[in-house]
């Protein structure tokens, strides 16, 4: 995902990858600790399909060059984190209004898959991605799980809510972080802003 070869003649895209992360997370932040209404919902629907489009486009572009790990992370996370929940939140805000019955049961086994995938993958995150994105990942790893739980209804909404939404906030943060801190260090051919080096070398 960090790749710097562009032999395909593509500059890595990796960065707005990870940007668009930080965005959508952001947005599961300010709803899940009740920082914003849940009339929110539409608006945070829209950003997170233009928070697909980007990861997605990312995924495509990644695989163009060659990067199975990273093309392939970004396929599958822009299409069900970013377009099924933006499209779930967007049938939530018209739900509300219209008063149709909402059960969120099923998105906890597609949790499950998403918790699944990504704990399998953390090896790949340990010795590919830089300290900082590491972090971010660790902390998606939490979230998962929690996410999981919650959506089955097998641990209490009003409590654990804040904690996957502090946790996501802090997801967002360092997301942000990471992605423009890729760019920079890029651009001026050393680490300008420190992102740490893989766990396993």
């Amino acid at each position: 995902m960090v790749s710097g070869d562009n032999s395909s003649g593509w500059a890595n895209p990796a960065p707005a990858g990870i940007i668009a992360l930080g965005f959508a997370v952001m947005m599961f932040y300010a709803l899940l600790t009740g920082k914003v209404p849940s009339e929110s919902h539409m608006l945070a629907g829209l950003w997170l399909l233009g928070a697909f489009v980007i990861q997605t486009t990312v995924g495509l572009i990644e695989l163009k060059m060659g990067n199975d790990v990273g093309g392939n992370i970004f396929l599958w996370f822009g299409p069900f984190f970013c377009l099924a929940t933006g499209l779930v939140f967007i049938w939530e805000y018209f739900a509300h209004i219209y008063g149709w019955p909402v059960n969120l049961e099923l998105q906890g086994y597609l949790w499950i898959c998403i918790w699944i995938v990504m704990w399998t993958n953390w090896p790949i995150f340990l010795k590919q991605f830089p300290l900082s994105l590491i972090i971010v990942f660790s902390l998606m790893n939490i979230c998962a799980p929690l996410m999981a739980f919650m959506n089955l209804g097998m641990i209490p909404t009003k409590v654990y809510a804040p904690i996957i939404g502090n946790c996501m906030g802090a997801t967002a943060i360092l997301a942000l972080y990471s992605g423009a801190g890729m760019i920079t260090n890029k651009y001026f051919g050393r680490p300008i802003i420190p992102l740490g080096s893989p766990i396993i070398k």
